[in-house]
């Protein structure tokens, strides 16, 4: 299948993870993938507490001209030919990000547009809403869980964790 026929979307996406791959940058020791990797071995249960394919879905409905524009400078800034050095790659973000050592500027450069600010709201803000509502919800059900999340959903005014303090949820952090 060609970029050309795909949502305008799924082409970004698509883009930045080639460029992610070609940087270095390893899926597979993602925080998500090991753990799971991990639960499974252990015979745990694994649940989503959201469909990914309706955040997918909101994510295709952002602005079709501005997701297009974005496409086209990042397809002009790309050249699929140049060879990657990772010992060249600053991997100095995607460690903090890694080690959850984020500060709420981090996210600012994400806001910086309209198109930037509504990819921070549905990956971000809407899903932690979601997420606080199901986890007040779930702590009526005893029993214990553990729930992970990405780095860029603990700070900031509509995180994770600022939105289960409102509710009187006191949670931990586990590194």
């Amino acid at each position: 299948m060609t970029a050309d026929r795909l949502p305008p979307f799924l082409t970004m996406l698509l883009i930045a993870q080639k460029s992610s791959e070609r940087s270095g940058s390893m899926r597979e020791l993602g925080v998500e993938t090991v753990i799971e990797r991990e639960f499974k071995a252990a015979g745990k249960p694994i649940i989503a507490i959201e469909d990914q394919l309706d955040v997918l879905e909101k994510l295709f409905k952002i602005g079709e001209e501005r997701t297009i524009e974005i496409v086209n400078a990042s397809i002009a800034e790309w050249d699929v030919c140049e060879e990657m050095d990772p010992q060249a790659v600053d991997w100095t973000a995607e460690q903090q990000w890694a080690r959850g050592e984020l500060t709420p500027d981090v996210l600012d450069e994400l806001r910086d547009d309209p198109f930037g600010r509504a990819v921070y709201d549905i990956l971000l803000t809407q899903r932690n809403e979601a997420w606080a509502q199901w986890i007040e919800s779930r702590l009526e059900t005893p029993g214990s869980l553990l729930i992970a999340v990405g780095a860029g959903h603990m700070v900031g005014e509509t995180s994770l964790l600022r939105l289960l303090a409102d509710k009187g949820i006191v949670a931990t952090r586990v590194q």
